[in-house]
């Protein structure tokens, strides 16, 4: 039976709310094909969705389940695709083992097939693609849930844990002791802070653990990226850990019981499971070579030392998000807005509204007044201030905003009062949040604030003066800097890179002491004319050899090994 005659996936809003974004056949057979290793196997996908991974296990010919009908289940959330798939699961592949249930609350379903409730450990194989739900609308009941299900098998999730999480830590618990898991994941798991928990209790549980990563994505509408999860014979700690970089879905197809039929593999050996269980090391620095790996390493023990010419970027700034409005476009209002209400000079302040308008190594008032932004004034009404007692243009605009629902917005809403904004701050330099090349770290001449969508970055208060942000800002544009901000961010959709606040405080940088000052002017002057001629590349060239080269006294081949390692990652994040 072909997958059109079933339902397909959720699309759009919906989509979105049940994080069901189905997977692509190629991939669907390959995990099964790896996943079911003998006629007897019992296997469940607890997330069924249009029963693709029950279907391609029932037809499985490799190895042929002896009875499907006894030996597949699913379980699924959603009534209307449960309802949908149900009837051609049962009727054309003889798969009747179906609950229509929130997983973390199946256990009357476990307990009518088994007898028995979590733990389970009854299948020798649990396969699928759990829903990728941000926290934002994983809420209420069902995540306490989620997360009380975590909490019983020893893992403890903050609230802000995507579903995906305690979903996987959930479904380990339905595998016996030697059994398989294959399952999509995020690559949040290389990079969420309380993904590290997770990456840890995976190789506690799964004696072979492989990640399959892939050039092309496996879904270009979903905003994160993606891991295919093997884990085979659980119940022993961890002695191989594979990665494996695979050009496409379709090279899976030649999978012939080897992963390095289908991509280039890496293995990792026991010391590298140690360092990684107890985060030494970042998943994505395994996708260096073993020299450019170990140059890094070297960089970050350095920086974790009394060493203070290689620090992290957090030892030297402060780095937080901007100023958040709640509703960007009443908070900027453009030259017209202001005209049309007559919103008096004094409540607006300038301010830099995106980073595509960061051109240079600074950001001065004449940058701002050269701007082309429509909206570069701010909103700005002291706390104290009550809405009665404000002019006439601002109140008049107040007043229309009340009535064109601005209270809806739930950041406006909760703010007392609704139209004054708090933590507007002026820092040192603004860091770009979501980049395309490389984050920009610009210095922030102009004393003006920004939302946030920039980062605000501030010298910390040891005795720097602004010669010391200069040469900071230089640091900032070479290639281990540039690396390290590949290997501490993570990529989102479009191929941009994110900096979360925590991330780009572990950036290492590289802050020579001994440079003149007529130098660091020099070097300043010139990787800002680059940068304002978009010329990224000479501007690594200018901060490699004045702050790597003769700053720290590397060679020219070492930068380049960093270079070329910034591209590597660089470019494997952007085209995909």
């Amino acid at each position: 039976m072909d997958s059109e005659t079933f339902s397909a996936a959720p699309s759009g809003a919906k989509a979105k709310r049940l994080g069901a974004y189905y997977t692509p056949e190629p991939v669907v057979e390959f995990m099964i094909r790896w996943a079911i290793q003998d006629a007897h196997y019992k296997i469940i996908d607890p997330s069924f969705g249009n029963g693709q991974f029950l279907r391609a296990s029932a037809r499985q010919t490799k190895v042929k389940l002896l009875n499907p009908s006894e030996q597949i289940y699913g379980i699924e959330l959603d009534s209307d695709t449960f309802n949908a798939n149900k009837p051609l699961l049962e009727s054309q592949f003889k798969i009747h083992k179906l609950e229509n249930q929130d997983f973390f609350a199946a256990d009357s379903f476990f307990l009518s097939e088994f007898n028995k409730v979590s733990p389970l450990e009854e299948f020798e194989a649990v396969v699928g693609n759990p829903p990728f739900i941000r926290y934002q609308r994983f809420k209420g009941k069902a995540r306490e849930l989620a997360l009380k299900r975590a909490a019983e098998h020893g893992i403890s999730l903050p609230g802000h844990a995507s579903s995906w999480a305690p979903f996987l830590i959930h479904a380990i618990s339905l595998i016996k002791n030697g059994g398989r898991i294959a399952m999509i994941i995020p690559v949040e798991l290389s990079y969420a802070t309380y993904a590290k928990d997770i990456l840890a209790y995976l190789l506690d549980q799964f004696k072979n653990l492989s990640l399959l990563s892939f050039q092309k994505r496996l879904f270009p509408k979903l905003a994160e990226d993606t891991y295919i999860l093997l884990g085979e014979n659980r119940g022993l700690p961890c002695s191989k850990f594979q990665l494996v970089d695979v050009q496409n879905e379709e090279r899976l197809s030649h999978f012939d019981g080897q992963l390095d039929s289908v991509g280039e593999v890496k293995t990792l050996n026991r010391e590298a499971c140690s360092n990684l269980k107890s985060h030494k090391v970042k998943l994505l620095e395994f996708s260096l070579n073993r020299a450019c790996r170990n140059l890094y390493q070297s960089f970050r023990e350095r920086a974790q030392t009394a060493d203070f010419s290689v620090t992290f970027l957090g030892e030297v700034m402060d780095i937080g998000i901007g100023y958040v409005s709640g509703d960007n476009a009443f908070f900027h209002p453009d030259q017209a807005t202001i005209e049309a209400f007559g919103i008096e000079q004094e409540f607006l302040t300038p301010c830099l509204r995106r980073s595509n308008n960061l051109r240079g190594l600074y950001y001065s008032k004449e940058d701002w007044e050269n701007s082309l932004e429509p909206q570069k004034w701010l909103l700005h009404i002291d706390q104290t201030l009550d809405i009665h007692a404000l002019p006439k243009g601002l109140r008049k605009y107040l007043n229309w905003g009340l009535k064109s629902g601005i209270l809806k917005r739930y950041k406006v809403k909760k703010r007392s009062p609704w139209y004054a904004l708090s933590n507007i701050k002026i820092g040192d330099a603004f860091l770009t949040y979501m980049s395309h090349d490389a984050p920009r770290l610009v210095q922030n001449v102009s004393g003006l604030p920004a939302p946030n969508t920039l980062h605000v970055a501030s010298l910390k208060k040891s005795g720097q003066d602004a010669l010391d942000c200069k040469l900071l800002l230089i640091a900032w544009y070479t290639s281990l800097c540039f690396l390290s901000s590949e290997i501490e961010g993570h990529s989102l959709g479009a191929g941009m890179l994110k900096l979360e606040p925590n991330e780009a405080r572990n950036i290492i940088v590289v802050i020579p002491r001994h440079l003149s000052q007529e130098e660091i002017e020099d070097t300043y002057s010139r990787i800002d004319v680059a940068l304002r001629k978009n010329n990224l590349e000479l501007a690594l060239n200018l901060g490699d050899e004045s702050i790597l080269c003769h700053g720290l006294g590397l060679s020219q081949e070492t930068c380049l090994t960093l270079r070329e390692a910034y591209y590597k990652l660089r470019d494997r994040r952007k085209y995909r």
